[in-house]
This record gives C-alpha cells, sequence and structure tokens, in this order.
C-alpha cells in the first residue's frame, strides 16, 4: 500500500481483513508504504489486533522506489472504495503484481475480474481474504495473473488514453442534442445516466462493472 495514510483510505478494515489472512497463512506480511495523519492510530491498531509483528510500516517511499517495492510484493491490496483513479493500481499492474480491490470508485474500471485481479463487492471481508489467500498460495495462478496485469499495462500507457478519451468526446458530440423535455429532463435529475454511461462504455471498450442485482452495467 503506498500513499498518503488516512481514515478514508479503508485501512482499518485492511488490517482486520489482514488479521484473517494472517491466520490461515501465517508467514505473510503485510508492508504499508506512505505517510499520513492516521499513522499513529494504524499502529497502534495492530497492536490491538496482535498483528504488529507482520505488518511493515516503511513510511514515505520516494516514486523511483516504488517500482521494486511493488514487483516484490505477492499481492497488492486496495481497500478504499472511495477513489476515484487509485493510480497506485496501475503501478502495480506495470510492475506484474495481481491486484484485489474493492469492486468501487475507479478501481473496477481497470482491474479486469479473474484476469489480472480480483474485484471485491464493498464490504466482503470473506471474499478478500478467500481471494488473497488464493493468490498467495497458487503461485503458478499469482505467475499468470502478474504477467496478464503487465500485459494489461500497455492499455492504460498516455498515447491509448488521450485516444480513447477523444473517442469519447466524439461519441458524445456524435449524440443528437437534446432539446424540449429531453434538455430540461437532463438538468431536472431525470436523465437516464446509467444507459447513457453504458453506451459510452460499449463504445470505447470501458470494462463492464456489475451492480448488486449482477445485471451488467
Amino acid at each position: 500500500l503506498a500513499g498518503r495514510l488516512a481514515q478514508e483510505k479503508n485501512l482499518t478494515w485492511l488490517l482486520e481483513t489482514f488479521r484473517r489472512i494472517l491466520q490461515l497463512v501465517p508467514e505473510t506480511k503485510l508492508v504499508i508504504a506512505g505517510e499520513g495523519p492516521y499513522r499513529e492510530d494504524l499502529e497502534g491498531q495492530t497492536d490491538a489486533l496482535g498483528i504488529r509483528a507482520s505488518v511493515l510500516f516503511l513510511g514515505g517511499i520516494v516514486r523511483r522506489e516504488m517500482d521494486s517495492l511493488l514487483a516484490a510484493a505477492d499481492v497488492f491490496c486496495f481497500p478504499s472504495p472511495s477513489e476515484t483513479q487509485g493510480l497506485v493500481i496501475g503501478e502495480a499492474r506495470a510492475a506484474g503484481t495481481p491486484s484485489v480491490v474493492i469492486d468501487a470508485g475507479g478501481a473496477p474500471e481497470t482491474v479486469r475480474e479473474g484476469v489480472d485481479g480480483f474485484r471485491i463487492p464493498e464490504g466482503d471481508q470473506g471474499l478478500f481474504v478467500q481471494r488473497v489467500v488464493q493468490l498467495l498460495c497458487n503461485p503458478v495462478l499469482r505467475a499468470k495473473m502478474g504477467s496478464n496485469a503487465r500485459q494489461n499495462a500497455g492499455n492504460f500507457v498516455p498515447e491509448k488514453m488521450i485516444d480513447r478519451t477523444i473517442e469519447v468526446y466524439d461519441a458524445v458530440r456524435s449524440e443528437a442534442p437534446p432539446t424540449g423535455l429531453a434538455r430540461l429532463r437532463l438538468f431536472t435529475g431525470d436523465f437516464d445516466w446509467e444507459n447513457f454511461g453504458q453506451s459510452m462504455r460499449e463504445r470505447w471498450g470501458g470494462t463492464p462493472r456489475v451492480r448488486e442485482d449482477n445485471r451488467e452495467e
């Protein structure tokens, strides 16, 4: 884990999850890289949970050292449900490290379920534990997903992202502008943004997202 250590990152939940992982794979280490206002509280929580010896707080890590740190990890865990971009997921992907992420925020837009990582419904601690342990205990699967992650990283280089952004703008421009009642609905909250977003994802190849009713978004 890298970045600013703050409460909204869902790190308390991660520590509680890690305690369950340790019960299944006792030799596992959780490495937390970063600084922030929540670090002292987190260290206290590891003491209270009895996992202090298995959690390493590295403090702030300069960017040039992050690649080797991520490449040395077996699994990258991303517990935050609120991150809109989560650039560190892309860094882990480029390092060839599979990710286990919360299926919320921006993470689902880039992690391919079962291909280069796993997407876990928010709050499902049991499944998060299961997927992390699965990767830790299955080196063949871990290597395959790591290779897929490194390959998938090529889809998010600046040149391709610029092309995809332009495609989105072109798709929007090709839609007939709303008039009359349609324009009113656009600004009063009745506009069907879900279907509009689905049509945009279909046009430029975004990753489908699964809602709680098991229908693809």
